[in-house]
């Protein structure tokens, strides 16, 4: 069994097998790790709500826990409102259930808004908090790896999930056109152009010496050219 769900439902809880079994299935299905992972927290919350079995499960106790997302952003509720759905019908194909009690929940409007980036001045003063564009040669490797992390987030509209999954493969840093491939939810891919001021500071042969050095291992060589290019500390993909 999933050691979350043991650890925070308990084996003997009646949800915590088939939950289990439903990630499990999802995995099998290729489904990528972020969203079992978000699945399995939504579930788990809702299975501490619901202490019955799989097979007694209406409509009631899911209205009676949608109210208590009411804090929640209506995003935040329709994905809660998925993960419940996804498992009664998940229950349904296995012969755990008998009618989909989520045929009976309306489903959660989210408006259509245009999203807001944080102000240019604002994310300056985060980057500059974090270390110096131009970084001295004492500054510590974690303080260049996290700059490297906001800038790429804010210059790509990256979520932090997908900054962190980044690899020296995934940059394509050749002359006038340099792009990065970010790997997104259910493994969706996409490319985002660098501009140049964002990505280099010096000479464009070093982006390649960079990411040489990050594959071969070389932290001082790495370090050395990152005082051109920070972006070399995306570690390279592991074989």
């Amino acid at each position: 069994m999933d050691p979350v769900i043991a650890e925070q439902l308990g084996r003997t809880h009646p949800l915590a097998r088939h939950l289990d079994d439903f990630l499990t299935d999802l995995a099998n299905a290729g489904k990528s790790a972020h969203t079992r992972l978000a699945y399995r927290g939504d579930l788990i919350a809702f299975a501490a709500h619901h202490g019955e079995e799989t097979g007694e499960l209406t409509a009631a106790p899911v209205r009676a826990y949608l109210p208590e997302l009411a804090e929640l952003s209506p995003a935040g509720r329709k994905r809660k409102r998925a993960a419940v759905a996804s498992f009664t019908k998940w229950a349904i194909r296995h012969d755990l259930l008998d009618a989909n009690p989520m045929d009976r929940i309306d489903t959660v409007k989210v408006p259509k808004n245009l999203p807001r980036p944080a102000a240019a001045a604002d994310v300056a003063k985060v980057l500059a908090v974090i270390c110096s564009r131009r970084p001295r040669k004492q500054t510590p490797l974690d303080r260049l790896r996290d700059r490297v992390l906001f800038e790429m987030a804010y210059v790509c509209g990256a979520r932090a999930s997908e900054v962190c999954g980044l690899y020296v493969e995934d940059l394509d840093l050749r002359l006038d056109d340099e792009h990065v491939r970010i790997h997104g939810k259910g493994g969706s891919e996409r490319e985002t152009l660098l501009l140049r001021d964002q990505c280099a500071h010096g000479p464009g042969d070093a982006h390649a010496r960079c990411a040489d050095a990050g594959r071969a291992g070389n932290r001082s060589r790495a370090r050395r050219w990152a005082r051109t290019w920070p972006l070399s500390f995306v570690p390279p993909r592991p074989n």
